[in-house]
């Protein structure tokens, strides 16, 4: 018996150090890509501003302007993706900080019924959430009372 627990104890172990690693490398990924896009931004703002043409538009960004969950937007929302076999994937559309996706990661992990999760930001700043539940109805209905996941009321606008 004890052999037995230690054993799923270490699988779930493997199992959360894999979805960590995944998860660390999407976002360095993500990084990445922002980074590549800002240095090309600012080399073509440099050249027009050293040949005296006007300056280009700049592209929206995920900076601290941008807005998170719980912060008050209403385009913060969520929509069922695919399932795979047991894991049930969401899409949460909205600018997203680092932050925000931690955020929304404790929240889920907290929900009773969830065996595992991992959040992984996609492009323009929309995230996949996926997870694993033993009831994927009840864990859908407090997914949408999440406070991360809930559009603010028309007071907070």
């Amino acid at each position: 018996m004890a052999e037995s627990l230690r054993q799923e104890g270490m699988a779930r172990a493997r199992t959360i150090i894999a979805n960590a690693e995944r998860e660390a490398q999407a976002v360095m990924r993500e990084a990445a890509d922002a980074a590549t896009r800002a240095e090309a931004e600012a080399r073509e703002r440099t050249e027009a501003i050293l040949a005296g043409r006007p300056l280009p538009q700049a592209a929206p960004s995920a900076t601290p302007a941008a807005r998170s969950f719980g912060s008050g937007s209403s385009e913060s929302r969520f929509s069922p993706l695919p399932s795979e076999g047991p894991l049930l994937r969401y899409r949460i559309a909205g600018t997203l900080s680092f932050s925000s996706l931690l955020q929304l990661k404790r929240e889920v992990a907290r929900l009773v019924g969830v065996d595992s999760i991992s959040v992984v930001p996609g492009e323009r700043g929309e995230a996949v959430l996926s997870l694993h539940a033993a009831d994927p109805q009840r864990v859908l209905s407090r997914l949408e009372g999440l406070p991360s996941l809930t559009p603010p009321s028309s007071h907070d606008r």
